[in-house]
């Protein structure tokens, strides 16, 4: 979901609508009344750019700020009706959703399952597709980033040279801000933000071929320091698992401060909380991995959330203040 999106501007017909209300009317899956009052009191929804309270009146042209994954749903509603519109969009292929396109860049949502890169073994990719689709173009759009291929979520992609330098140096850089969501097994102890730090190494291959990422020493040749913060936002009773064998679940974000290839994989088990559906890494068993890139914060003010589409008790709730 772009910038834009995250600001409604209030039109002639919504002039002297109390805040609450203007919420109520334009949300999608708007939730309960508590919790965008908790919005509201937390300055997660802003009026021109300042705090406000809930039941101030609005003016026409006033621009109010929501969280982005408040509007996600609607966001991609309308960019269905715009393409409708204009005849159809870019088409990538099954289960690859566009979110934007911008001047220089774009912004997907990748599926679990479908790798970013090609391989061994691999006949289908994010890459592949875009040659497609771009088949005879100047340039074909790259990937700035990579995004494990059991992982789901936003994936940024260059539509020009400059877009992809311009992506691939906000990323290196630092300036960039990424979130993931994620389902681990057990009851995290922490009940608010924390910081994990470890080294990690890439060990050899495991018994399906693929690298293993663990926690080792800071003073194991070639260990890289590894930070991430992670903060529990739901939790869920063994009762509430029966569909895996786990002593209760938790829901973590997680807000990366490195850059680390299987980071959150890697350090979450370090703690006995591996993530629900990865085997790797001693997640227990399920019908895929419960971890994905939820949103996207750039130093252009432009910011992108979508969420997962989880099976059953790993739902994430729409009213869940993420």
């Amino acid at each position: 979901m772009s910038g834009e999106k995250r600001e409604m501007v209030v039109s002639e017909q919504e002039s002297g609508m109390r805040l609450f209300l203007f919420l109520q009317r334009r949300l999608s899956d708007c939730p309960p009344p508590s919790v965008l009052h908790r919005w509201v009191r937390s300055g997660q929804v802003r009026v021109n750019k300042g705090r406000t309270k809930a039941y101030n009146i609005l003016e026409a042209g006033d621009f109010v700020r929501v969280p982005p994954f408040a509007t996600a749903r609607q966001y991609e509603a309308d960019q269905a009706v715009r393409a409708k519109e204009k005849g159809g969009s870019l088409d990538l292929g099954r289960g690859i959703v566009v979110l934007a396109e911008e001047d220089d860049y774009l912004v997907l949502v990748k599926p679990a399952g479908l790798a970013v890169h090609p391989g061994t073994g691999i006949d289908d990719c994010v890459t592949k597709r875009l040659k497609t689709a771009f088949s005879g173009q100047p340039f074909c759009p790259a990937p700035a980033h990579r995004l494990d291929r059991h992982v789901s979520g936003i994936l940024l992609v260059g539509t020009s040279h400059a877009g992809l330098k311009k992506l691939s140096a906000w990323l290196s850089g630092g300036e960039m801000t990424k979130t993931y969501l994620a389902w681990v097994a057990g009851d995290w102890r922490f009940s608010g933000p924390v910081t994990l730090e470890d080294y990690l190494k890439k060990l050899p291959a495991g018994k399906d071929g693929a690298d293993v990422v663990s926690v080792v020493t800071k003073d194991e040749p070639g260990a890289r320091h590894s930070s991430l913060i992670a903060e529990p936002l739901a939790r869920l009773e063994k009762g509430e698992t029966a569909a895996i064998t786990v002593d209760g679940a938790t829901l973590l974000k997680i807000n990366l401060e490195t850059g680390r290839t299987n980071q959150i994989r890697a350090q979450l088990p370090a703690r006995g909380h591996p993530i629900i559906g990865d085997g790797r890494h001693g997640g227990p068993r399920f019908s895929g991995l419960l971890l994905h890139a939820f949103h996207v914060a750039l130093p252009n003010g432009k910011e992108y959330a979508s969420l997962p589409s989880w099976p059953g008790q790993f739902t994430i709730p729409p009213s869940l203040p993420l």
